[in-house]
């Protein structure tokens, strides 16, 4: 039996231990889908699953004007699907959710079991999909193109563009959050969210970012999210502005409606898509509140809704940062550097660096050696060797 086969069968077991509470009532509109193809995706399935809130029907009474608007515009979210996952039915569920908040949800097809022209793989990941994530990054200067122009989607750019995936899918929305990625495309990547995210690599999300995973997924275990949270490698700067919730009852299926794909399983989590339209709300939209729901309590509150004190059920582990003031300032001081100042910056930084490594390593020599005429005159070895350590 491949081991490709083994996870298949593992990853479907999840148990729920206590009863969550109800999610949220959805927003004002209903979704609307469609289905358009990029000939730049790889050619292992071009197309990309589109998911909009539709504008002339709303299953909601909201008598804010504003919601009636014919010409309003809604921010961008890429999604990326995991090892043999179809974007249009594993996550419908989740994208009519986001569409019924005000987002429009981008989904490719490609790679379903990894990609054919870019075959490029990493250690301990199905072959693949090493390079996956310029799928995502090629999806969104696509849809960035093609909606408004050609289908009349009026996209909200102001403050980015989203980006989000599962599993494989979970590890490609990391690395396009990563390193310089967050600029390849035509409008930076500034929030993510990452569902039971599969990945044995771990570079430093670059943007506020949000991971999923379960005391079930035995495919994805915590210690990846965990991983990812406490990720450092590749920092250009220090996000302040993260969360890992680990949550006890949760398997890797935990974001996918199996029954609109004729699959039978309680493993769904209907509270999912409602704090991944919290993030995007606080993060990509910067708002607190809207259509009556108050997003920022449910990420970073303390009361019954909130994710870390019973929102989202029972939580083995729930740890939500928030630095969104510092993030700010950060991001908009970086994005006002020019490239020659930013390089100069990072050389600095190794520099500064390779400084430090010297000073310690230089320190470490004097310690074994005051270890020695310590230890030879009879005692202060010990006394060396902490000051060493402290240092």
């Amino acid at each position: 039996m491949s081991w490709f086969l083994l996870i298949s069968i593992l990853f479907l077991g999840t148990a729920q231990v206590l009863a969550d509470p109800d999610p949220i009532s959805r927003g004002p509109w209903s979704p609307k889908s469609f289905t358009i193809t990029n000939p730049a995706m790889d050619s292992s399935d071009q197309r990309i699953f589109v998911t909009v809130p539709d504008l002339e029907n709303q299953h909601v009474d909201v008598w804010d004007p504003e919601y009636w608007l014919t010409d309003r515009s809604f921010p961008l979210i890429s999604y990326a699907h995991g090892l043999n996952n179809a974007a249009a039915e594993d996550y419908n569920t989740l994208f009519d959710a986001l569409a019924s908040w005000g987002f429009v949800t981008i989904a490719h097809h490609a790679c379903k079991s990894g990609c054919s022209d870019d075959y490029t793989s990493l250690w301990w990941d199905p072959p693949g999909f090493g390079h996956y994530y310029k799928q995502q990054l090629l999806a969104i200067d696509f849809a960035l193109d093609e909606l408004p122009g050609s289908y009349g989607i009026n996209l909200d750019v102001s403050g980015g563009v989203g980006i989000a995936g599962h599993s494989m899918g979970g590890q490609s929305a990391l690395f396009a959050s990563s390193y310089d990625n967050i600029t390849a495309t035509k409008v930076p990547i500034t929030a993510a969210v990452f569902h039971h995210a599969f990945s044995h690599e771990f570079p430093a999300p670059q943007v506020p970012f949000l991971s999923f995973t379960g005391e079930q997924d035995f495919v994805a275990p915590p210690w990846m999210s965990r991983s990812i949270f406490n990720a450092t490698r590749g920092a250009r700067n220090t996000v302040r502005s993260k969360g890992h919730a680990n949550k006890v009852s949760a398997g890797h299926l935990e974001n996918q409606d199996w029954e609109n794909a004729g699959w039978v399983g309680d493993w769904y989590n209907p509270l999912v898509p409602q704090f991944t339209a919290a993030w995007f709300k606080v993060h990509l939209e910067r708002k607190t509140h809207e259509f009556g729901v108050d997003w920022e309590e449910l990420i970073y509150g303390d009361g019954p809704s909130a994710m870390c004190s019973g929102g989202n059920g029972v939580m083995e582990e729930c740890d939500m940062r928030d630095g969104r003031m510092a993030d700010l300032v950060l991001i908009d001081w970086w994005e006002s550097l020019s490239e020659e100042d930013k390089k100069l910056l990072i050389a600095g930084a190794s520099g500064a660096l390779l400084f430090v490594v010297l000073v310690v390593s230089l320190g470490c020599c004097c310690g074994r050696k005051a270890k020695r005429d310590g230890g030879a005159r009879g005692g202060g070895g010990a006394g060396a060797m902490h000051r060493v350590q402290m240092v």
